[in-house]
């Protein structure tokens, strides 16, 4: 599987490095693999979707814990909360 370093990533994503950095500071998503020689992080294509999770609810005005705990969230569960998240924004 073909992994993503941390600026293709912020590329890909269109966030900053320093973004990434800090939501794997604050723990809210962690690259999926870190090089224990230089510490450069790597990311997997599937992190994709929850990084723009991430952005979106920050868009929609929530909270980092509320963030948190959205993206933890699976399949109906999150679908559902992202529905209203959109409905809140667009109300």
């Amino acid at each position: 599987m073909r992994k993503f370093s941390i600026g293709e990533m912020a590329r890909i994503c269109n966030v900053s490095i320093q973004t990434l950095r800090y939501y794997d500071k604050i723990d809210l998503i962690n690259p999926a693999e870190r090089n224990p020689e230089n510490n450069y992080r790597y990311y997997l294509i599937q992190q994709v979707f929850q990084i723009n999770i991430i952005k979106y609810l920050q868009y929609a005005g929530l909270s980092i814990e509320e963030i948190r705990r959205t993206i933890n969230l699976k399949g109906d569960v999150l679908a559902d909360f992202l529905t209203e998240q959109s409905q809140n924004i667009y109300d």
